[in-house]
């Protein structure tokens, strides 16, 4: 529902996975519902609604004490304070979210979306090569977990990296192979919307022929993780 852009049906059945989460004691994958549908709100126009779920997943990881739930919240945290415009928040919530599983093994997945976020970042504050350093160790590691929501996730970051260098046509590709690995569409994530207007924008009516360049026998996924390479390195 998130992903077809009904955010609001996708609301509500966070709002009722919480519940269930909450009587079946499952204290991480409620956490994760909390932070998604605070998310949503704030794509579904509802900042002060978002703020206000987020504020009740940040309490309930404190009261749980794991680092893991605490760095889980910071990454939502800190992805809401990047798409409002804070930079600052954003960057200090990532570095709490990395401080507090610095003595953990964290999931590969994890620590790409935070490598991710921190890319947008370093992009926006004029940093191309420590965007492009985190951007790739970002998709070494979405690569080797084999996770395709995470690998297309990282593909947009790429795409915006490769706008950055004045290479449209390049990133119309990377989005079209993000939505190859993905399956379809994700209107749940503001970095994807945003990115793809603005390679729709750079290249006109042509954003159509690299749109289909995925699908295309040229499109593999090979070629498509080639591609992010080939940006990544300048």
């Amino acid at each position: 529902m998130a992903r077809r852009g009904d955010h609001a049906a996708a609301i509500g059945h966070y709002e009722e996975a919480v519940a269930v989460l909450g009587e079946l004691g499952a204290v991480e994958d409620r956490l994760y519902a909390w932070v998604r549908q605070a998310q949503l709100r704030r794509l579904a126009g509802d900042p002060a609604g978002g703020a206000a779920v987020m504020a009740r997943a940040e309490r309930a990881a404190v009261a749980a004490g794991w680092p893991e739930a605490l760095a889980m919240v910071a990454h939502g945290k800190a992805d809401l304070a990047r798409w409002n415009g804070e930079p600052d928040l954003a960057r200090a919530e990532l570095a709490r979210a990395r401080e507090v599983t610095r003595d953990v093994a964290v999931h590969p997945v994890f620590r790409a979306v935070v490598l991710d976020s921190l890319g947008y970042l370093d992009a926006a504050d004029g940093g191309p090569e420590a965007a492009r350093a985190h951007r790739a160790e970002a998709l070494d590691l979405a690569l080797a977990a084999g996770h395709a929501p995470t690998l297309a996730q990282v593909l947009v970051g790429v795409a915006d990296q490769a706008l950055r260098q004045d290479r449209p046509r390049e990133a119309a590709r990377l989005l079209a192979g993000a939505l190859a690995v993905r399956g379809g569409p994700d209107h749940s994530r503001a970095d994807a919307a945003r990115v793809e207007a603005a390679a729709r924008s750079a290249l006109g009516a042509r954003y159509a022929e690299h749109e289909r360049w995925a699908g295309s026998a040229a499109g593999a996924p090979e070629a498509v993780r080639e591609l992010a390479r080939v940006t990544l390195d300048g």
